[in-house]
């Protein structure tokens, strides 16, 4: 039941937008993150190289201006379709860590 409840608290205040601290649009570059909250806040940061890009779910893990950690589920319907699917090419291509050292 517990586990039910917070999984229903991550969706509520992150996946489906009800929450103040979600996240309603982005921008992104190479060099910068930026998240546009409901509340009218602004997060600025950059994308951790452990981010998840995943076709229907994508983890996206900041690390803001202030040293401060956060990580965001986004879900496949949980924005613009087009933005995320942009973000999820962005993500794959510019923040992929190599899996084996090249000499």
């Amino acid at each position: 039941m517990f586990a039910a409840l917070i999984v229903i608290h991550w969706l509520w205040r992150y996946a489906w937008l009800k929450a103040s601290g979600s996240v309603v649009a982005m921008s992104w570059t190479p060099e910068g993150f930026c998240c546009y909250l409901a509340s009218g806040d602004v997060v600025e940061g950059t994308i951790l190289p452990k981010s998840a890009f995943n076709p229907w779910f994508i983890t996206l893990h900041l690390v803001t201006l202030d040293g401060r950690r956060f990580w965001w589920p986004l879900m496949a319907d949980s924005g613009p379709k087009e933005q995320l699917r942009r973000l999820r090419v962005f993500g794959r291509w510019y923040r992929q860590q190599p899996t084996a050292n090249q000499s």
